[in-house]
């Protein structure tokens, strides 16, 4: 949302200024001429609105310049009434003052002369004083309305990068601390593997120093790093776990934000379990087509674990889930259910707003 900027808001430019000078130029010239139609006598006319205006400029920056800064635009409503009102009697008198001693006796002699303090004419006065302030007031108003519209939605903005950036964050140790657990076990077992296994650590290393610094990445690099995933675990079950990662529809063109299918994944094969003397099993299915993205990940569990609590299933889960909402609000829909013998997890994400 742009902010609004009008001749009657900020710092006086040099822009600004011509077009104050025009605003008042315009009013001398249209009451002049109103006035000056009666008797005809538009010089007369002319030269009373120019010796009223310093006084009416005073009335109408004093209230954009000043009151409404100090009083209004700081929530002290009644401290902006009583000065208001208080700037626009001495205003009215001192016109009443400037109308006696000056205007009529020099300007408009054959006009009745009434007492400076007549309520009437103090009231045409303040009537008058607003005519000119009316349209100044407004558009100071809607500026300030939309300059603190535009805050929020800075601070807003700025809290959503926080908080995303905080969860990012977060995911990434949780991601880091298990795979070096594994190797960790690959190494005390002496596997050959091992090696194989840093190798391709270092591959999603380089993705994440990388890559994942990027608002968005291409989804053909975020299953490209789930793919290196996916084999790393597998490299550590062994043949303990039966591993199906399958990925239908054309991925080119689709951008999304780096580590948020992941952390799925990665939880599947943490919580992945089975009966003893059973295989375990995770089946990953990943759909891209009609401007959506469909995740299934399946993994099997003990049934004796099937009714764990769902803040169990670990940080990188929950945070994952808290950042999709962060990114895709009102466009993403995630299911999760369970049967005696697995945990399943369907993510659907929107990709056209």
């Amino acid at each position: 949302m742009a902010v609004l900027s009008y001749p009657w808001t900020g710092r006086l430019t040099g822009g600004k200024i011509l077009l104050h000078i025009l605003y008042w130029a315009s009013f001398v010239l249209v009451f002049g001429i109103i006035w000056g139609s009666y008797s005809m006598n538009f010089r007369a006319t002319l030269t009373t609105e120019l010796v009223s205006l310093p006084i009416r400029m005073a009335v109408v920056y004093a209230t954009i310049y000043l009151l409404l800064p100090r009083y209004y635009y700081t929530s002290r409503l009644p401290l902006f009434i009583a000065a208001f009102v208080t700037a626009l009697l001495a205003a009215a008198v001192l016109q009443r003052v400037v109308e006696n001693t000056i205007i009529l006796p020099r300007f408009l002699s054959d006009w009745g002369v009434l007492p400076i303090s007549n309520p009437i004419a103090i009231l045409r006065n303040i009537l008058n004083f607003n005519i000119y302030l009316a349209l100044p007031f407004v558009v100071s108003i809607l500026t300030h309305v939309s300059r603190v519209q535009h805050r929020q939605q800075e601070a807003e903005k700025e809290k959503l990068e926080a908080e995303l950036s905080l969860l990012k964050n977060q995911i990434q140790p949780h991601f880091l601390f298990n795979t070096l657990n594994n190797i960790y076990s690959l190494s005390l077992k002496g596997s050959s593997e091992s090696v194989g296994l840093i190798l391709k650590f270092s591959d999603l290393l380089r993705y994440m120093l990388y890559e994942t610094e990027s608002s968005h990445v291409s989804l053909e690099k975020e299953v490209a790093f789930i793919r290196s995933y996916v084999e790393i675990e597998a490299m550590r079950s062994g043949d303990r776990t039966d591993v199906t990662f399958t990925t239908t529809g054309d991925f080119s063109g689709v951008n999304l934000p780096p580590m948020l299918l992941f952390p799925y994944v990665e939880n599947a094969f943490k919580h992945c379990d089975a009966p003893a003397g059973e295989m375990t099993r995770i089946r990953i299915d990943l759909v891209c087509s009609e401007g959506r993205i469909d995740l299934t990940v399946e993994n099997s569990v003990r049934p004796e674990r099937r009714h764990a609590p769902s803040d169990s299933r670990g940080i990188g889960l929950s945070n994952v889930r808290r950042r999709t909402a962060l990114l895709f609000p009102g466009r993403h829909e995630i299911d999760v259910s369970h049967t005696d013998s697995s945990y399943l997890t369907r993510l659907t994400i929107h990709l056209d707003e």
